[in-house]
């Protein structure tokens, strides 16, 4: 419970925010966090792409078996506007680092690292289990969530 708080509160922090005239469009904000090796990024600078928004845990079987499909789909489509960004539920840095070292997983992280019972904002975004994901289109509209990798495969195919 206390890694499924910790990973909504970080979707929140990262600032989508929902448009009064949808439910289903979010804007990207000019909010900036760091990646793995301490750069400043931007989600804004994602304008124009499809993004795929995977929220995992490193401990988590089901969150790293699916990987190595997703990696393939990102190989396969990151020339046509596909990004990937996962977001892991580790406080743990070391922990975190390390999958991503084992996995290979070639996108964009992030992991704030923070005690997860002090993210009070967790709970407004639903999410109930990990893995946990968001599609979002090149319009900034949500397409889906938890949406299986075969139909992420058949979302991507329309690119």
């Amino acid at each position: 419970m206390k890694r499924f708080l910790f990973f909504l509160s970080f979707i929140v922090a990262i600032s989508f925010e929902v448009n009064a005239q949808s439910k289903n469009v979010f804007t990207l904000s000019q909010f900036s966090f760091e990646d793995t090796g301490g750069k400043k990024f931007k989600l804004d600078t994602l304008k124009g792409k499809v993004v795929f928004i995977d929220c995992w845990f490193p401990a988590c079987p089901p969150c790293r078996a699916e990987m190595p499909k997703l990696i393939s789909l990102y190989e396969k489509y990151k020339d046509k506007g596909f990004v990937v960004i996962t977001i892991s539920l580790d406080e743990h840095k070391e922990k975190w680092l390390k999958a991503i070292h084992d996995d290979s997983l070639p996108w964009i992280h992030f992991c704030d690292l923070v005690d997860i019972e002090k993210n009070i904002l967790s709970k407004k975004w639903g999410i109930v289990s990990i893995p946990y994901n968001f599609l979002i289109d090149k319009n900034g509209i949500l397409v889906d969530k938890e949406i299986s990798l075969d139909k992420l495969e058949r979302e991507l195919f329309k690119l």
